[in-house]
């Protein structure tokens, strides 16, 4: 296997030097605390996630590998600063739980062979493998090996031989299906001829995402699935950086502003942006995009909302990679780099603020295709916040389910231009394929 995927054991062993300076102290401090909590907590197996499942939560699968692959990093990270066994013992135990679960494919996707839940789980191996090697004995190492083939590479392989729709599509899952997986066949590659292929593969269906991208950065998904897919954009490219000499991700167009966009529509850390997951996609991950481009923005944006949520068990590493991937003396935020107005015409969203990084007064504006992926029935809609309160905001999506993923999406009050901030006429709903754009 190949070693060093994000971070070798020499540098995991240095961030304990980095624990002395701000704001790496208040990030170590919330690491402890969520390590602490997840040894109090139950591994999440798969018994847990098809009990979900079966009572009605949708996605369960992804949320439990989702969190397994969080647990597992910031528990090594965290044992790699105070040298608690426990914690390395605990992340261990998360790691064969995952390697026995009988599928890395959730069962809302039942005729997938690879979905998003595949992506987060090999991610998760093979971190995990590469940063408790030394701890492993050597069957345990073939075990997730094997299980990382067998659950993962083979059948990503066996969906792209399908033309699964997530190989070429233009929405998230293209990011975190070809990311993931590819950031895992990279790892095997040196293992199986089928791993080298999975990642080439992987690597060609990511241009079909980068087509979509365009030069300005923005994501019509919203703010919220922009972080989802940046973050496997990021790792991949990272890993591929590392061990294979190859930084293309980066320089593909847009990348170097992108950073600025979830900015842009998350107002003194409120989310003003627009579709089904109008969120604050404040991750560990997106400090890479300070690292390779250099946006104080970005590390002012994340030093400043990332880190005051409640410390949980669930969900992604952001305390832990924040301290891997964080610059120890980033460039200070400039402001000529956020414009008080930015529109954003090849998705067809718009951003005005008087004053940058901290408004007292903004707006938020959308046009866009209102066929792109997870977009809803709004058309002309506004958000408008005041002082940092939020007077006219976005209700989002409501759970997600079979019926919210069906033909009766419309239904829902949320989706609808009766649910937004918008002009409606004659009591009509806005149509899926209306279209428009912002004149600056």
């Amino acid at each position: 296997m190949k070693r060093g995927l994000l971070a070798s054991r020499d540098e995991l062993s240095q961030l304990a030097s980095r624990i002395e300076r701000q704001p790496f102290d208040a990030f170590y401090d919330r690491l402890h605390r969520r390590c602490s909590l997840i040894l109090e907590s139950a591994p999440a197996g798969e018994a847990q996630w098809r009990a979900l499942w079966h009572n009605g939560q949708w996605g369960a699968a992804i949320q439990a590998a989702r969190t397994v692959q969080g647990r597992i990093l910031d528990l090594v990270i965290a044992h790699h600063i105070d040298r608690n066994d426990a914690y390395r013992d605990r992340a261990i135990e998360e790691l064969k739980n995952l390697i026995s679960w009988s599928t890395w494919v959730d069962p809302c996707h039942p005729n997938l062979s690879a979905d998003l839940c595949t992506a987060e789980a090999a991610v998760a191996a093979v971190i995990g493998l590469d940063w408790l090697w030394e701890d492993l004995s050597h069957a345990d190492r073939l075990r997730i090996i094997h299980a990382v083939r067998d659950k993962a590479v083979t059948p990503y392989l066996q969906g792209v031989r399908d033309n699964a729709w997530w190989y070429t599509c233009c929405s998230n899952w293209n990011a975190v299906v070809n990311g993931g997986v590819g950031l895992a066949a990279l790892a095997l590659s040196d293992e199986y001829p089928d791993a080298e292929h999975a990642y080439r593969e992987a690597m060609a269906g990511l241009k079909h995402f980068f087509e979509a991208f365009g030069g300005e950065g923005g994501w019509d998904e919203g703010t919220g699935y922009w972080g989802y897919a940046m973050r496997y954009i990021l790792l991949m490219s990272e890993a591929a950086g590392r061990l294979d000499d190859d930084q293309h991700l980066l320089h593909q167009r847009g990348m170097e502003v992108t950073g600025l966009f979830p900015i842009y529509f998350t107002p003194n850390g409120h989310a003003a942006s627009f579709g089904d997951a109008a969120t604050v996609p404040l991750m560990g991950a997106l400090y890479l995009l300070v690292k390779h481009f250099g946006l104080g923005e970005v590390a002012w944006w994340l030093d400043t909302y990332a880190f005051h949520n409640d410390v949980g068990t669930d969900g992604y590493s952001e305390a832990g990679l924040a301290i891997l991937f964080r610059p120890e003396d980033p460039p200070a935020p400039t402001g000529g780099h956020l414009h008080p107005l930015k529109v954003y015409n090849e998705i067809g969203w718009a951003a005005v603020a008087d004053n940058w990084p901290t408004p007292a007064l903004y707006v938020a504006a959308k046009t866009g295709d209102l066929s792109a992926s997870h977009s809803q029935h709004d058309m002309n809609c506004i958000q408008l916040q005041a002082d940092g309160e939020m007077l006219l905001c976005d209700l989002g999506a409501p759970p997600y389910s079979l019926e919210y993923f069906s033909d009766s999406r419309g239904d829902f009050y949320e989706v609808q231009a009766r649910g937004h901030n918008t002009l409606v006429v004659g009591q009509r709903d806005h149509a899926i394929d209306a279209q428009g754009s912002i004149i600056d």
